[in-house]
This record gives structure tokens, sequence and C-alpha cells, in this order.
């Protein structure tokens, strides 16, 4: 039953600062949608069904190859995985499959990619074709559907396979999408009805158990969606019954939250993507304990950032505090977590959060991707000198970790971070704006087009900008009929100063506000001015940041290739071949020049913006030149350097 005291008495909803734009109304330009294209067209993004067909086109696990209670193997993708798993735990290439597919139809959607919507549009069709005649949609025949004796994926698959599918639907209004998205969850929501069960209470539990909390990702999208106030109970139900559960993992259950003392310690990729959940309940009742509950989570949450946003979990937290140069974080968590920052963005209105969400993606997501798309990092680091398949970094005790190289799927550890990777662009792209009443806010800057209707009226709103690598960002406004419309432009807090020209507008403290009757088009520009500044990280290392980017000591390296897979593609593996910078110091008052390259679309990354300066060989005490790049374009680097 409900708790009666504490932080799940329920209240009335809390009210959301401002509603995401729909899906597919904010697209990219520039060279965010080269880079998604060329995923597309060269990268792993667009063919992971044919570098694992087995996990893919073998099995129709949402189909014909359900998993019943008599289910003895089933290939799960790992090389080295024991096929021999009880069937309720043959869950996972659910995850694998419905995380592509979510990242597909949204590169898709947004790129306006034919071949890629052709075969987004086709796996739609197919799992609609598998819903059963009672509305249920998941990877369990009867005999083992809502058994939550112990581990298992049901929530889970669930989850992740209608994220996608409601992604499909904003973008495309085909209404026997969402009306078949309903009634699944019509299925799960009564299985498990508010105050007399709990998904959570299970003798044993791994993964899917503690996955299956992100069901509150399709509730939460189904109330924006529809209004359904039964939605948003159901997200407050479930982050309840979550807390008041059995599961291993308990770092975002509410209890552990309000524990000062209590650190977080659990599997990265889940802790991360439950701060959702709470978010969530949190709004769904204004209940000032949940929001101690939030506020906890967010301040046990600081220690875990690496300078470059990344959340330690490689994969483990285990209490850890993160360390540039000792600890890694998982690309699954990279992701997660800057889901969870937008989720805060729109539903808290802070500002604040759109810079975390820039700064994670700009840094750690970019450093932990190959520049061609062909493969990721599992594991990364911030301060990394080798990517040899080994875990040099935190874990002695198991010298032949995989996750810590480069490849398309990372078979041998579990085909997860490649997945799911191919969703955080589309994310950072579809939250870049939000709507508040009559005003629509910028959020996130970026190459990017706003084709959106506000009561009636059309409304289109380029960026034209090479941000992050310059400084500078065009805007034209084109609307279909006069419109009284505020638009509000986020004021970085790394800019020392903002300049705009060609209109008028009024600095507020975190916006620029433009509010006027707009008609025709009109085009302005906003100038962000800043210099270098060195940053001391909380260990006392030092790094340097020039606006949003975080700048390293370019490693040279060897590359050798591993494990083929089918198209070409390959596993890597990188050792340092140069300069490591072990013994270079950087004084608290260096400063650095910037360097304009040549910018290009097709190769951001690569020569736009460099960094040049001085360091300290404390060797010898002798005064080093330094050139740092954006951590982004880098693959062996050194991001944060002792004080000098």
């Amino acid at each position: 039953m409900p708790l009666k005291t504490g932080p799940f008495i329920r209240g009335a909803p809390r009210p959301q600062a401002a509603r995401p734009i729909p899906f597919g109304d904010t697209r990219p330009a520039g060279w965010l949608l080269h880079q998604m294209q060329h995923d597309l067209e060269h990268g792993f993004a667009g063919c992971l069904d044919q570098l694992v067909p087995e996990l893919f086109k073998g099995d129709d696990i949402y189909g014909r190859d359900r998993i019943t209670r008599h289910s003895s193997k089933k290939n799960l993708g790992t090389v080295s995985h024991d096929e021999s798993l009880p069937a309720q735990q043959m869950w996972w290439n659910s995850e694998t499959q419905s995380n592509w597919l979510d990242g597909l139809i949204r590169t898709a959607v947004l790129t306006a990619h034919p071949p890629a919507m052709q075969r987004a549009r086709y796996f739609v069709g197919k799992i609609l074709e598998s819903q059963d005649e009672d509305g249920y949609l998941g990877i369990y025949t009867p005999d083992l559907r809502f058994d939550f004796a112990g581990e298992n994926g049901e929530l889970w698959a669930q989850a992740s396979l209608m994220r996608g599918l409601l992604a499909y639907y904003e973008a495309t209004r085909e209404e026997a999408v969402l009306q078949a998205v309903e009634r699944a969850v019509a299925v799960t929501t009564s299985t498990w009805p508010p105050g007399g069960t709990n998904p959570f209470r299970v003798g044993h539990s791994v993964c899917g158990v503690e996955h299956g909390l992100m069901f509150t990702d399709v509730v939460d999208r189904l109330h924006y969606l529809t209004d359904k106030r039964e939605y948003q109970d159901y997200a407050h139900w479930l982050y309840e019954a979550f807390s008041l559960g059995t599961t291993a993992e308990r770092d975002a259950a509410a209890g552990n939250l309000l524990d000062p003392a209590y650190r977080f310690c659990g599997h990265g990729a889940h802790t991360y993507e439950h701060l959702r959940a709470v978010v969530n309940a949190c709004y769904a009742s204004d209940n000032p304990e949940l929001q101690r509950s939030l506020d906890g989570y967010l301040d046990k949450l600081r220690p875990c950032l690496a300078p470059s946003g990344g959340p330690i979990g490689d994969e483990i937290i285990g209490g850890r505090d993160a360390d540039p140069a000792t600890t890694g974080y998982e690309y699954c968590s990279l992701l997660e977590l800057l889901d969870s920052y937008c989720n805060l963005l729109h539903k808290s209105g802070e500002p604040a959060w759109a810079e975390q969400v820039e700064w994670l993606f700009f840094n750690a997501a970019q450093g932990a991707r190959a520049a061609d798309g062909r493969s990721v990092a599992y594991c990364n680091a911030d301060d990394v000198t080798g990517l040899i398949g080994h875990l040099d970094l935190g874990a002695p005790d198991n010298p032949e970790e995989t996750r810590f190289k480069y490849s398309p799927v990372h078979q041998d550890t579990a085909v997860c971070c490649a997945p799911n990777s191919v969703s955080i662009h589309p994310y950072y792209v579809q939250n870049m704006w939000q709507r508040r009443g009559n005003a629509l806010a910028l959020n996130l800057y970026g190459p990017s087009l706003l084709d959106t209707e506000l009561d009636g009226c059309r409304v289109r709103i380029s960026q034209q900008t090479q941000y992050p690598f310059g400084r500078h960002v065009t805007f034209n406004v084109s609307v279909s009929q006069p419109i009284e419309l505020v638009l509000m432009l986020r004021k970085p807090t790394w800019a020392d100063r903002l300049r705009v020209s060609g209109v008028g507008v009024e600095d507020q403290q975190e916006y620029l506000v433009l509010s006027r009757i707009w008609q025709g088009d009109m085009t302005f520009t906003v100038f962000f001015e800043a210099a270098p500044k060195v940053e001391t990280f909380r260990n006392g290392s030092r790094y340097v940041r020039y606006g949003p980017l975080l700048f390293a000591w370019p490693i040279d390296f060897s590359e050798a290739a591993g494990r083929n897979y089918p198209l070409q593609f390959h596993d890597s593996y990188y050792r340092a071949a140069g300069e490591t910078a072990e013994n270079l110091r950087l004084p608290l008052g260096a400063t650095f020049v910037v360097r304009k390259g040549i910018f290009e679309e097709s190769r951001p990354w690569q020569g736009a913006v460099e960094l040049h300066g001085e360091l300290i060989d404390a060797a010898n005490g002798q005064v080093t030149r330094a050139r740092l790049v954006p951590m982004g374009s880098t693959i062996l680097r050194r991001v944060t350097f002792r004080p000098a």
C-alpha cells in the first residue's frame, strides 16, 4: 500500500515550467546535420542490424521468438556469455534492438533521410503486427508474462520499445501507433495497478528489473501527449514501488537519497537514468519530501562527474568520486544522464541544466566516439593514454577487461553502448527549444531549424552558426502571420559579454528576451565573447576550457585493428606513440591564445580551433609550448594537469 507519511504522500501535481517542443519540429543543420547523416550512411548507426544480424534478424524477440517458460538457449550477442540462463533473464536483445530502433527513428526523422525512414517504417510496422489481441507488446509468451519472481526484462523491454514508437508517432502523427502504445500500457497498468502490487519486490535482480523503472519515460511522454492525469499518477506510483522494493540497485530509492551519508554505488547507467524517475515523481506530486529526495540525488551526483561532465561508471560507481585519470564512464551513462538533464530542464525551466547538457554533449560524448562514426568507446576516461582492451583504470584485478577500446558493437562485452549512442545527437537537437506559455525559449545552441506551429501561426527560426567552434549565432525568424511572441535566448554563464545586433533585446538574469509582434522575416545575430579559462577540479588538478569546450593535450597514437565485422567494420586498439604530458604542470594564471583554423562542416572537430600557451615541465622547471585541442577531436589525451 502507498505510504501515508514521508515522500509518497500524494499532493497536487507541481506545475511544469515548460513543455518540450514536439519531436520533429527542431531539426539539425550545418555540422550537426552532416555528422548525423554521415553516421547513418557510413557509420554503424545505420547498419547495426547487419553487423550483428544474429541479435536483430536472427531473434524476433517481440514476435515469433518471444521467450517462453521452457526457453533454454538464446544468442545474446556476448561472445563469452553463458547461454544457459534461466528463461526470464534472456531479455538482453530487446534492449539492443529497441535502443537502436529509438536512435534510428529519431535520426531518420531529424535528417529527413529517406532510406533510413523507410527502414524505420518497416520496423515499426513489424512491431505493431506482433501486438497481441489484448494489447500486449513485449518479449514473453503468456506463460511468462508479468512473472516477477526474480530477474526479468518485462518493464524494460516495453519501456525501451515504446520510447521509439512514441517518437515515431510524434513525427508522423500516425494514430495507429499511439493507439497501440496506449493499449499496451493499459495491459501493464491493469496488471500492476497502484496500491496492490510491486514489480520491484523480487527475490533476485541483476539489470532488467532495475531498468524497468524507466517505464516512467513512457507514461511521462504519454502524459505530455494526451494530458491524461492517470499517466502522471502511474509514474509517481512506479517510483514509490521502486523505493519500497527489494531490487539490488537502489541508488535512487527515496530512503537512500534522503540519507546524507549514502553514496552512489550501483551500475552507472541505472543510476543516471533513474534520475528521470525521481524528477517525474517529484512533479507528479508537489511533496516537499520528494523535492528533498531530488535535492539529495543532485548532491550525490556532483562528486560523480569528471571535468568533461562524464559520470563515473566503468561500469560500477562503487562509492567512488570521479577522477579524470583513474575512473572511467560508460557511453550508456552519457546518454542516460543527458536525457535526465533534459527532463530536468523542461520540468524546472532552469537553464543551468542546459549548460550541463551542452558540456556533456560537446566534450565527454564527442570524446568517446570515432570521428568517422564507425566505432565508440564502451568505457572511456578524460585522461586516457591507452585504449587497448584492458582496464588500466581502477581495476588492476581485472586485466582483461575489454570495455576500454573502440568498437562498432562491443560484442565481447554487451551490445548496449553502440545502440544507445545513436540517440545522443537527436536527443540534443530535439531539446534545443521549449515552450513557456506564449514564449519560445532556446536553451541549447547549434546549427538547426525550428519549424513549429503556435496558435495557428507557423514559426520558423533558424540558427546559422559554427557553435560551439564559433562564437556567434545568426537567427532568422519567419512567421506565417503577425504574432505576439516572446523569444528567450539562454545567456551562457561562460560568456564574459554578450552583444546583439539587428534587434533590441531585454537583458534579463538568465535570458536575452525579445518581446514584440513578429511579422514577415527578421534576422539578428548574438555574439558571445569569452576568453580561455583555467579551472580547478575537485582533486586539485587543473584543466582549460574555452566557452562550452574542454581542451586537451592530444597524444599521438598507434592503432591496431582487432576483430572484424561485416561491411569492413572492426575493433580498434590505441597505444600512446607520443608525449603523454605526464610531467607537465598548469599554472593557475596561465594564459592561452585562441587560434582559429579552417572550419569544415564535414570535419568540424578537426582543426576548427586550438589554444596555444605555456605549461611547466616538472622534470626541469622549463617552460613548454602547449597546443591544446577540443577534447572531442581526440582519441588519446590529457585533459587535466597537476598544478604548477
